[in-house]
């Protein structure tokens, strides 16, 4: 088969990528400020009172993580459309790369089964078709760069464990809470790897995290009011769905999120599905998201990949 059948999959994803983000970038963007207004910060340093470390001591309501900001910080220097535009796109080509990644890391994790590599191929482009326009959705229209960073580095930690690199795993999960702290949903994927390798994982994982927010919670204390912010609870949220009817998120949420994530994960790990494990931790922020309008799209490419 030549290489041009091969990635055949992948150009025709292309191609519908470019087709939904054509037909919803120009009324994108919808939160893109936030990251914009936290990179500004970020990279002001002490030059603001409210920037550098000072920055969630002071701005409660920009939830993403340090390495959000930093990488939003890169468009600040172009005008405003051109750097959202810009950043929509690299969002854009890293849906992309995820289901390449996801497609690399199911294909190894097979490696010796004689699983039909056709197959798998037709297995991504299917899955990557219902992904794409959900993707797109989040990076594009809404411009949650805080989620696409998430959910690439947490492929890139799927694919680091099925290679058995332990530190590599712990370490893009942390660059995954370092981005969106509610990937912390994803840890389960640690338990996922050998016995002998979890201490060496979870060491690496635990220190990169303490690395990016220890500063912040030392130098401004105040930062920890960052996790009591709350969001109004939307008329049309799963939690209205639910019978929660606060006007607020109630401050049970986050903590559930969480918690039901990472039982999900365990579960998961347990039974021999790790696969499930970004799905279940997606699908478990979801089922309990105050606003409809901040949802993540669940890694809906992962489990037909994986076997799942």
């Amino acid at each position: 088969m030549s290489a041009i059948s091969r990635r055949m999959h992948l150009v025709l994803l292309a191609a519908w990528t470019i087709l939904w983000f054509a037909v919803v970038q120009p009324h994108g963007g919808f939160s893109w400020h936030y990251l914009r207004t936290g990179g500004e910060l970020l990279y002001a340093g002490s030059g603001r009172a409210d920037g550098g470390l000072n920055l969630y001591a002071h701005h409660p309501e920009l939830q993403m993580g340090p390495v959000s900001f930093l990488a939003a910080g890169l468009f600040n220097p172009f005008p405003e459309p051109v750097g959202q535009f810009l950043a929509a796109g690299v969002m854009s080509l890293i849906g992309l790369i995820i289901l390449v990644v996801v497609g690399r890391s199911a294909a190894w994790h097979f490696l010796g089964t004689g699983t039909n590599h056709r197959r798998l191929r037709q297995r991504v482009l299917i899955a990557g078709l219902a992904f794409i326009p959900m993707w797109i959705e989040v990076a594009v229209r809404f411009g949650h760069l805080d989620d696409v960073l998430a959910l690439f580095f947490t492929a890139l930690a799927v694919r680091a464990l099925t290679r058995g690199n332990a530190a590599a795993t712990g370490i893009f999960l942390a660059l995954a809470m370092d981005s969106k702290p509610t990937a912390l949903a994803f840890l389960p994927l640690l338990l996922a790897l050998p016995r002998r390798q979890w201490l060496r994982a979870g060491l690496w994982c635990a220190g990169l995290v303490a690395l990016v927010w220890l500063p912040f919670l030392l130098h401004a204390p105040q930062s920890f009011a960052a996790a009591e912010f709350t969001i109004p609870n939307q008329p049309a949220s799963a939690l209205r769905w639910l019978g929660v009817d606060d006007s607020r998120t109630p401050p049970w949420d986050r903590p559930a999120q969480a918690a039901v994530g990472l039982a999900l994960g365990c579960v998961a790990v347990r039974r021999g599905r790790w696969p499930a494990v970004a799905l279940l931790g997606a699908n478990a922020r979801i089922a309990l998201d105050p606003a409809s309008t901040r949802t993540t799209p669940p890694p809906s490419c992962w489990a037909p990949c994986c076997g799942t």
